[in-house]
Order: C-alpha cells, then sequence, then structure tokens
C-alpha cells in the first residue's frame, strides 16, 4: 500500500515539473505564440500547420466518399478536416471563398481531389492532394489571380487538365 502511495506521488511529480512547450519561458503577461502564428508570419507554402502537426495525420482521403458532391452538399467544405485547413490558409478570406464556391461543380478527382466554381466576376478553385495531405485554394477576380497559401506562381501540386485550362481562361 506505501509504495502504490509513493508510485502515485512520483508520478504526479514529475508529471507537475514536466515543461510545458506552449507556456515555458513566458512572463505572466505574455501569450505563448502558437504554431500558426509561426506559419502566419512564414507564409509557408506548403501549408504545413494544417497537416501533420495541428490535425495529426488526417488523412483527406475520406473526401472519396465525397465525390460527385458539390460544396454545398452535406457541407462539404466545413467537413473536417478541410475546414480547419481552409481557415489556415484562407484566413479572412474564408468567407469569400464559400460564397463563390457555393455553386460549385461536384468533387472530381485525377490524382488530386478538385472542384471549381465561378460567382460574378470571381471563380474559385480548390485541389486537394489525397497522398500529401497539402491543399491549394484559389481565387481568381479582376484584379487577379491569388493563390492560399501563398504562391510563387506554380502550384505544389499535380493541377489537372480541365482545371488549368480555366485557370488559364480566367487569368487576366
Amino acid at each position: 500500500m506505501k509504495k502504490g502511495i509513493m508510485l502515485a506521488l512520483t508520478l504526479f511529480s514529475l508529471a507537475a515539473c514536466t515543461n510545458n512547450n506552449e507556456t515555458q519561458n513566458l512572463a505572466d503577461n505574455e501569450t505563448p505564440v502558437t504554431r500558426q502564428d509561426e506559419v502566419e508570419q512564414e507564409d509557408n507554402p506548403l501549408d504545413t500547420i494544417a497537416t501533420s502537426e495541428a490535425l495529426g495525420e488526417m488523412s483527406m482521403q475520406y473526401l472519396d466518399s465525397h465525390i460527385g458532391e458539390t460544396p454545398t452538399q452535406n457541407n462539404l467544405l466545413e467537413t473536417e478536416p478541410l475546414n480547419t485547413r481552409l481557415k489556415v490558409i484562407l484566413g479572412n478570406r474564408l468567407n469569400e471563398f464559400r460564397d463563390v464556391m457555393k455553386n460549385g461543380e461536384p468533387l472530381k478527382k485525377d490524382q488530386v481531389y478538385y472542384t471549381m466554381s465561378t460567382a460574378g466576376n470571381k471563380s474559385g478553385f480548390l485541389l486537394i492532394d489525397p497522398k500529401t495531405n497539402v491543399i491549394q485554394a484559389t481565387l481568381i477576380g479582376p484584379n487577379g489571380r491569388e493563390d492560399f497559401p501563398k504562391s510563387t506562381g506554380e502550384s505544389p501540386l499535380y493541377v489537372p487538365t480541365t482545371v488549368n485550362a480555366r485557370m488559364k481562361k480566367l487569368t487576366p
């Protein structure tokens, strides 16, 4: 009985002494810097916060069951982990992207999952690589093309021929 109590107290002491990486070395008035804050500052082109670190190894292959559904069917863009991923890469542009995607074409797969849509003078594209869990959202409007996460001009993903042709046609 005494050994059990001693073991429990020892384990409790060890747990209490373990450093917490989120709050280690912070003054009382400081807020911890999160991995999301770091990615936002780095303009990370491969969206690493939304791959393994923030969401574990949550595979995007669950989207196989959504092939043929439009972005509004079954709230496709709100399914997880896609919803969280879109929040991370689009930030304050998320609602704009969702508005453009309301009339989106059904989700298809050609090496990557993809859907595209046009609303008014804007078009939206969503590419998701199920092998690498990398996603890319693109908005094209009167002011040009914007890739999320920011891109150097070339997509790190395979772009299906139909998507590439439409992007080129719409880019001013």
